[in-house]
């Protein structure tokens, strides 16, 4: 059993998708903890040509966080009927790095990666998040999406 296990997701994903898989890693009761986490991207000073100010910079970050958060704590909310307990935490940040930083800062013993991995190992930044994966000293499980229900 593990002590602590890092439930890495990107909210932008179709996350219902990866939600069986979490609770079917939760109800194993394989941790004692686990920690679910997001990153936003900090908002960029230009846009489209515009300079924003950066109070609307800032502005537009803290609302992007509290949106994550409050993702995070309505996931939490739903997966906690599986007997894990949970904690969340929102990370402000470029999407690799805060992902290492986070993990090399902290003592998991598994890291659950749900979607983000799997959208950095096919697309994007697929070097960069290898590199990361790589500096991660600890078992990693990546989840793969259910098929998309057709109505």
């Amino acid at each position: 059993m593990y002590d602590r296990i890092l439930i890495h997701i990107d909210r932008r994903n179709a996350f219902e998708t990866y939600v069986p898989y979490l609770e079917g890693v939760l109800r194993r009761k394989i941790a004692k903890e686990a920690v679910l986490t997001t990153v936003v991207k900090p908002c960029e000073p230009t846009l489209f040509g515009y300079v924003l100010d950066p109070e609307d910079v800032a502005s537009t970050d803290a609302t992007n966080l509290a949106d994550a958060r409050e993702f995070l704590q309505s996931l939490a909310t739903r997966l906690q009927e599986e007997g894990i307990p949970l904690k969340t935490d929102a990370l402000l940040g470029d999407p690799v790095e805060a992902f290492r930083t986070y993990v090399a800062q902290r003592t998991f013993d598994l890291v659950v990666i749900a979607p983000t991995g799997r959208r950095y190992l096919l697309t994007g930044k697929p070097r960069a998040f290898r590199r990361a994966l790589r500096q991660v000293s600890k078992p990693i499980m990546v989840l793969q999406a259910l098929p998309a229900q057709t109505a």
